[in-house]
């Protein structure tokens, strides 16, 4: 990566703080930079043998790119280059268009190649010196009163004054956070997805008649095809393409890991349940290397109200508190937005790690909570489509994470808020975040609720969520 190695950070005096990460992907990985920003002595625990970076393509709104800007200016110049300036386009399955030539919303963001941003962090924290720990799997976590710790799986043990569990949808944190397993349900949906070279694709005269002619002007595509109870999403450009259709989940294939395994004839089966695709997209997907596809699993958890632990010296972060649909565009956003608070909290809290782990937790879950909703919501639009509406007004289809998410600076709420929030804990003071959409007012939400008043005659998606335009600066 092509970042400057006497590149400044302005990193703060040591904390005397000892931070323990399990988990070195976006979340984690981010955590650890801002933790050592501010003077923590920082260790990143990953389980793989080596940095393997996985998945495909992820969204990164302004609330996350403002943590770079701030904190991070000898990234911008390889920030930039890494990121997607997309068109966008929607058509029906069919391959009718709808509505197009447009960039995402300020508010949403752009796209990267989430391999990318992960091969950055991770040259970042080898440039700095961080302790990163590989073939490292954590199998259980502990704490006390002095310390908290983990439990590798060759027996090692780990200890530091707080552990933050960044090890996704499957870390065993959850023992110690919150006692019981959280429940989870299928969604009952699954998404293939795959990324692959362009140059292969383009074999196919279709695809190349079709997505040619963009690469050969120097144009990026982000393509939506709305079908009955589906959609696929394409992005084609900087000699690579990734596709992917979200589709009922499947016992056979479908599984909430990154592994890709599948052949492309599995998902052309699965598109070729739904007459009238694009001829165009089959072409596309019939071109995907073997063995090159994944089939996640969309699982729903209720929003989980604590990520920190009884004695406040485990905290949880990004997936493994939180899941988010695609649909939300807004996984990495939080995940991001998590590193940063989390660190701001620790540094106001000084050596009473215990309590800011809880401010922590108290800052983010209405935040979250309410991003995850919107995620729902938004999946229900492109499953559902009102065509009526969208022939009326085609923008109907530009959805997106509303201004709410773009305009927030997580670090800086932190700072501003951590007194008042700490003395809520501590003493019972009123306390109300004000990160949220404007004029909404948080309410708690389960998934069995939100299902059955998706089903309800009339239900419309809460537009305070998903509104989110062009941004002022």
């Amino acid at each position: 990566m092509a970042i400057a190695k006497d590149d400044p950070i302005n990193r703060a005096a040591p904390s005397g703080v000892s931070v323990l990460i399990a988990g070195a992907g976006i979340a984690g990985l981010l955590c650890g930079l801002e933790c050592h920003r501010n003077g923590m002595d920082v260790t990143l625990l990953e389980r793989e043998p080596t940095s393997s970076p996985a998945g495909d393509f992820v969204v990164v709104g302004p609330s996350a790119k403002r943590i770079i800007q701030k904190n991070w200016p000898g990234w911008t110049k390889e920030w930039e280059k890494l990121q997607w300036n997309a068109e966008i386009s929607y058509f029906k399955h069919d391959g009718e268009p709808i509505i197009g030539g447009f960039q995402f919303p300020d508010a949403t963001g752009k796209l990267f190649l989430r391999p990318e941003i992960h091969k950055m962090m991770i040259a970042e924290v080898e440039r700095l010196g961080i302790k990163i720990l590989f073939n490292a799997r954590v199998v259980d976590y502990f704490e006390d009163q002095s310390k908290a710790g983990v439990k590798l799986a060759d027996g090692q043990t780990m200890t530091a004054d707080v552990v933050v569990a960044a090890d996704g949808v499957h870390s065993k944190s959850w023992k110690v956070v919150v006692g019981d397993k959280p429940q989870q349900t299928s969604s009952g949906y699954s998404a293939y997805r795959t990324c692959y070279p362009a140059e292969i694709a383009l074999r196919d005269p279709l695809v190349k008649a079709w997505w040619g002619p963009y690469l050969e002007s120097g144009k990026e595509v982000f393509q939506f095809f709305l079908g009955p109870d589906t959609h696929a999403n394409i992005l084609f450009g900087k000699d690579t393409v990734c596709w992917s259709l979200f589709h009922k989940d499947s016992s056979d294939t479908s599984e909430e890991n990154w592994n890709a395994r599948l052949n492309a004839d599995t998902a052309v089966a699965e598109f070729e349940k739904i007459a009238g695709w694009s001829p165009t997209v089959l072409a596309l997907v019939k071109t995907t290397p073997p063995g090159g596809v994944n089939d996640y699993r969309m699982m729903w958890r209720d929003p989980q109200p604590t990520q920190a632990s009884p004695l406040g010296r485990i905290i949880q972060i990004g997936d493994a508190c939180h899941t988010f649909l695609p649909t939300s565009a807004n996984g990495a956003v939080q995940a991001m937005e998590d590193g940063a608070s989390l660190a701001a909290c620790l540094r106001m809290g000084g050596k009473d790690v215990r309590l800011a782990t809880k401010v922590h937790s108290l800052l983010r879950f209405e935040r979250i909570s309410s991003a995850q909703l919107m995620g729902f919501m938004n999946r229900e639009t492109l499953h559902n489509t009102d065509w009526d509406a969208v022939k009326a007004n085609p923008m109907k289809v530009r959805r997106g994470p509303g201004w709410w998410i773009g305009k927030h600076d997580p670090e800086q709420y932190a700072v501003d808020n951590y007194h008042a929030a700490a003395l809520h804990i501590t003493k019972g003071t009123p306390f109300e975040n004000t990160n949220l959409p404007d004029n909404y007012k948080y309410r708690p939400w389960s998934i069995e609720q939100i299902e059955a008043e998706m089903k309800s005659p009339g239900f419309k998606p809460n537009e305070v969520f998903m509104d989110g335009g062009d941004l002022e600066s």
